[in-house]
Parts: C-alpha cells; sequence; structure tokens
C-alpha cells in the first residue's frame, strides 16, 4: 500500500513578510522582559516562559507574516 499523497493546492500569489520582522522580534523580548514573562515568579505557572519557549514561538514571525504592511508605528503605540 502505498502512503497517501498530500492534496495540491492552488496559491494564486505569494506570501509577504514584513520588512520589519527583526525589529518588531526585539521589541516584543523587550516587552516581555518589562511584563516579567522570564522572571521566576512565573514557577507557579504549569509551565514557566523561558526565553528559549519565547524565541521559538516567534510570535513576531506570525504578525509579519499576517500582516505584511504595517508600519514599525502600529505596535510601538
Amino acid at each position: 500500500m502505498s502512503p497517501l499523497a498530500p492534496p495540491r493546492f492552488h496559491m494564486p500569489f505569494s506570501s509577504r513578510l514584513n520588512p520589519h520582522v527583526d525589529l518588531t522580534r526585539t521589541h516584543t523580548k523587550q516587552w516581555a522582559r518589562k511584563m516579567g514573562m522570564f522572571d521566576e515568579r512565573y514557577l507557579e505557572w504549569p509551565r514557566q516562559w523561558s526565553e528559549q519557549t519565547f524565541d521559538g514561538a516567534d510570535f513576531p514571525l506570525f504578525i509579519a507574516l499576517t500582516h505584511p504592511d504595517a508600519g514599525p508605528a502600529s505596535w510601538t503605540g
């Protein structure tokens, strides 16, 4: 029996990445530090956030892919 072939999807356009993704990563990590997400007091949670876990989640990449035209002013307030 052969493995099931994945479906082919028609994609009429290519995805775009916001050019500010690296700046967003820096800003987001500074915000997380300021909010205390990496402090030991978060040991009370079922699982503590570490900087490695936070970096691995890469939330800024998701934002950069879903909002390719947003400028830095939209997240710095």
